[in-house]
């Protein structure tokens, strides 16, 4: 009776038995194992690495989200949680805060990163140029007259005897009493 001394890898009476080193599962995370002669090999699935499949890439390692977006890890891929303003996969679209029009009154809408402008017509005022400037505010007109705002101006009614842009006119006298 002899016995055989077997090379790594193979077992039988006569090392006539490749052993499948797949037997014992040695990858992790559901790799692949592949047999060879004494050894194996491990394929890992997306969003694995190692010899046995056992880390986890951090696909955020790269810093793969713009302009200031959140990265979310996962498994196999990553999430970005973007800022107002931002969207997109990794966060590489400006969104058009114009598209809306948020400007009143023929204001001009100027878009910025996450945030807009409005450049009032004459005549308006406010973040989105929706007051009407009161022209008479400064009371304009004189002598009792009655000031009427428009747009961007103002005219004045005069009281009987007084004419003028603005009533300064005696019209008795001729004289202005600006």
């Amino acid at each position: 009776e002899f016995i055989c001394d077997c090379p790594p890898g193979y077992a039988g009476k006569l090392c006539e038995e490749n052993i499948n080193e797949c037997n014992s599962s040695p990858c992790l995370n559901k790799g692949t194992c592949i047999d060879g002669l004494a050894s194996y090999l491990c394929t890992c699935m997306k969003g694995y690495t190692g010899l046995h499949c056992e880390t986890e890439v951090n696909e955020c390692q790269s810093s793969p989200c713009l302009n200031n977006g959140l990265c979310e890890d996962q498994v196999g891929g990553f999430l970005c949680k973007c800022p107002p303003g931002f969207l997109g996969t990794r966060c590489e679209k400006n969104v058009d805060e114009c598209l809306s029009q948020p400007c009143k009154n023929g204001a001009t809408c100027k878009d910025g990163a996450s945030s807009f402008r409005c450049q009032c017509a004459a005549g308006f005022t406010g973040p989105y140029c929706e007051i009407d400037i009161n022209e008479c505010q400064s009371n304009p007109c004189r002598n009792q007259a009655t000031c009427v705002d428009e747009l961007n101006s103002y005219s004045c009614k005069c009281q009987p005897g007084f004419s003028g842009n603005r009533c300064e006119t005696d019209q008795s006298s001729g004289f202005n009493l600006d």
